[in-house]
């Protein structure tokens, strides 16, 4: 059996908390939406790339008022695809809503 060092413990604590800190922040806000300037944020591209994703289809906006939303879930999903963990992907859209935690 390999148990962790000390400094590995407290290493993989802090990082449980955090993952906690991102889980209560998006459970409580319900954030589901993002805006353009959001994704393009969360999947560190350009507009043009995210327009380009749009028309592979491989990201699907919902339309309000003519401005295009990316669900959350969906922006996550792709990020996590490209081999990001999916703690990485959630700090990623945490970055891009401008949220502290």
């Amino acid at each position: 059996m390999n148990v962790p060092t000390y400094e590995e413990f407290e290493a993989l604590q802090k990082q449980l908390s955090e993952l906690r800190q991102q889980v209560r922040y998006l459970m409580g806000n319900q954030l589901t939406w993002l805006t353009i300037e959001q994704a393009t944020k969360a999947l560190n591209c350009s507009r043009a790339t995210l327009h380009r994703l749009t028309k592979q289809q491989k990201l699907i906006p919902r339309y309000q008022n003519k401005k295009p939303l990316y669900e959350v879930a969906q922006v996550r999903a792709f990020i996590e695809s490209t081999r990001v963990s999916p703690g990485a992907a959630n700090k990623r859209i945490l970055a891009a809503t401008h949220a502290t935690i």
